[in-house]
Parts: C-alpha cells; structure tokens; sequence
C-alpha cells in the first residue's frame, strides 16, 4: 500500500527496491521490566503489520496509513557544572525513573486520481506527554499536499505543492526506517517542512529535486515589521552507482536479502528569517551521506554543516555574529533471522559541533542553544556513541527497539546516559 508518511520519497514515482565507554548505567533493569510490559502488545499488534485499509473505485484509491511510537526512557545525566541535569525538560534536577511518552503518533490518507495525481492528508499528535502526564495532547496537520506525475519511459517527473518535507536533509523524513529509536543528530542542521512547491525527477537509478518553501520564521515580531521574509530553497541528488535500481532512502533494511549503494548530495538555503526581533537571519547548509545495504548489513556515513548569520537590521539590537555548525556520523546494523524474528545489533559515532560563540558557557544536554526542545535525541556540542539492539517481529511494520546513549560535552563536565525502549507500528 501507500507509504503516506513518507512525503519526499513519494513524491516521485514508485520504484522496486533491490531485494530489498562508559559503565552502562543503572536504568536497564527498570527497562527490561518495562520491555515484558509491551511485550503483549508488540504480540498483539502484529496483525496491523500486515493490514493494508483501501478504499477504490475507476477513479480513486484511498490508502490508510498509521505510524505509532511508544517509548519509555531512563536517563542519568550532570550539568556542565557537576549537578544533576535532566535530559527530557532541558534543565538542572533529575530526571523520572521511567519518562513515558509517545514520541510519534500519526495517521493519515494517501491516494491517487485518476491515476496521475497523489495526495496526503497526515495528522499528528508527536510527543504525547513527553513532559508528563497530559502536558501535551495536540492534534495537528502534518503533511497536506497535492501531486501531479508526468511519465515518460523509465523517467518520471512529478510537481508537488502544499505541506511537505522538502528533498534535503532526510534525517527526520525517514522515520519509520530509523536505525536507532532516536534521530540522527544531523536533523538539528535544519529539517524543512513547510508549505510551498516543488519539482522531483525519478528514474531507475537516481533521483533529484528542487523545492521553494516559505522561510523558516514562525512569527515575525513587531521590531521586524518593515523587513519582508525571504524563502528556503533546496536542491538535492540521490544517486546509486550500482547496476540495477535505485535502494530506498532508509537508516535499516532490516535484513532484507539483497546489495545496493546510494549517495546523496544537497543544498539549501533560508534567506531573511526575520523572527528575531533587530536581526535577520540567513542560514544556507549542505550535506553529504553514503547509504550501504548487503543483505543483513546496513551502513550510513553522513557530513552536515550549517552556517548562520546573523545581521543587525538596525532594529535596536546587538552586533551581527555568525556561527558554523557541523555533524558528523558513522553507523551501521547487522541484521539476523531466527526463524520469524529478525534481530539486528547496531552502534553509532557522532560528532557534534554547534559552535557556541567565544566566552559562551559550557554546553548541557538540550539539543543545542540553536535547537532546543524537550527531550531531545542529541547533546550540544559533543561525542555522542549509541548501541542498540532491534527485534523485528514483521519488518519496520511491528520492531521493537532498545538502545544507549552516552553523551559527553565538549567542555565542563557535563554528560548523559540515556536508555531507551521504543516499540513501532507502521503500516
């Protein structure tokens, strides 16, 4: 069925697939508990693994997409000065024995009419308690957008509008295929998703896109009145240099039998983000990343940067600064089958650079004084090294993943480790 979750792969045509340091800490206990709790449910749910909800008639198919996370997290962690931090609120103290929360909850329709336009229309209601009981239970529009394909042999051009992922940095796009339960750290070095156009170009070994967005800024403030926002465009190319077709764009391939290579290349840029008051803000990043399946082997190399500067538009405020910020990741899984399970043991290194200017102080556990959020799947400026273990009941359909972080700062003594179980449905 339709992958309605899965915007910027989708939005060309559909394609065949290649066959396709530190002491642990004291949370695992308590986790292993919790993983005989979801047990049941991982057994339960495997029937909607397989489900596929659609609706035809002559002219349309409507296709029934679910995408659910449910996690449970242990963390143990100090602030820069050697105090305890807690990792999911961003702040001095201690975080929960357990922190529960549903880090992703989507359900939506995809289709097609008359056969040369698609369309998707996704809700969501991401990170469900992620700072407590009831603290969040929103519901909101994730993606809306229409379309319209043009075929021409094995070549297939497509224009899109509305809210979509843009086709650059796919670190957050491809969430259901993660290696790990949490999100590369190169999501920070901005993942767009926004109303605006664009245009994708398929064929059976490559694919590439350009995409006109609506600028990052959330809110234009009153100091910034008289300043117009610009826009964020993108370019990218994905292209597999082996014989055959193209692999799709996932973390894992969960054991899949088969071989394939992809490498990718973009670029972007948001110009004149006016959404801090006195300044306007102009970002423009770049990546490179190299994707490897064979057969129970997944790998990723990625390198992402950013740049931001920040100028003074005679607003009352300070002097203009600029800030260079980069990652990088080296990870890989190895998956094997027992019988109807498929297990699969995975690491990740990642360096992470957010530059934080001169004199500035030592950075915590927040995701970065540029990317902030609550219960963040990355530190500031740092190494950060995962290990996980993934138990496939049916593919990305039905998993069940558990995995450490441990996280130490570039400077002053802060560091984490986190423990995290996430079981997944994804149909």
């Amino acid at each position: 069925m339709t992958r309605g979750f899965l915007p910027a792969q989708a939005a060309g045509a559909k394609r065949p697939h290649r066959a396709a340091d530190p002491s642990l800490g004291s949370g695992l206990p308590a986790l292993v508990r919790t993983a005989l709790r979801l047990a049941p449910l991982t057994a339960c749910g495997a029937w909607l693994s397989g489900a596929t909800v659609m609706v035809s008639d002559d002219d349309v198919r409507l296709d029934l997409g679910l995408l659910e996370q449910a996690r449970a997290e242990r963390a143990d962690a100090t602030a820069a000065d050697g105090t305890e931090w807690d990792v999911v609120r961003a702040r001095p103290g201690n975080s929960d024995d357990i922190d529960w929360s549903l880090r992703r909850a989507r359900l939506g329709v995809a289709g097609t009419y008359d056969q040369d336009y698609r369309f998707n229309l996704t809700l969501d209601a991401d990170l469900i308690d992620v700072g407590g009981y009831q603290e969040t239970q929103d519901v909101g529009i994730y993606y809306a957008w229409l379309a319209r394909d043009f075929s021409t042999g094995e070549a297939v051009q497509s224009l899109n509008a509305g809210l979509n992922d843009a086709f650059f940095n796919r670190a957050d796009s491809a969430s259901p295929y993660f290696l790990f339960p949490s999100e590369r750290a190169s999501a920070a070095l901005m993942t767009v998703r926004g109303i605006g156009v664009g245009y994708h170009l398929t064929t059976p070994d490559a694919d590439f896109g350009i995409d006109l967005r609506q600028s990052l800024d959330p809110d234009k403030p009153v100091e910034n009145a008289s300043n117009a926002d610009g826009f964020f465009y993108s370019v990218r190319l994905e292209f597999s240099p082996l014989d055959g077709a193209k692999p799709a764009y996932q973390e894992s391939y969960a054991g899949a039998a088969g071989e394939g290579i992809l490498l990718t290349a973009d670029y972007g840029v948001d110009d004149r983000d006016q959404s801090l008051p006195g300044y306007t803000i102009h970002r423009d990043g770049y990546g490179f990343e190299g994707l490897g399946h064979f057969d129970g082997l997944s790998v990723l190399l990625e390198a992402r940067y950013l740049n931001l500067d920040q100028a003074s538009n005679g607003g009352g405020a300070g002097p203009s600064s600029e800030n260079h910020q980069r990652v990088l990741i080296v990870q890989a899984g190895y998956a094997t089958q027992f019988g109807q399970m498929v297990f699969e043991e995975c690491g990740r290194w990642s360096e992470i650079n957010f530059d934080a200017p001169a004199g500035s102080p030592p950075p915590n556990y927040n995701g970065g004084t540029s990317n902030p959020q609550p219960d963040s799947d990355w530190g500031d400026s740092g190494k950060q090294y995962d290990l996980g273990l993934n138990l496939y009941l049916k593919g990305h359909a039905n998993k069940l993943q558990l995995a450490y972080s441990r996280w130490t700062a570039s400077s002053g003594q802060a560091r984490a480790g986190i423990w995290r179980l996430q079981q997944q449905l994804f149909f």
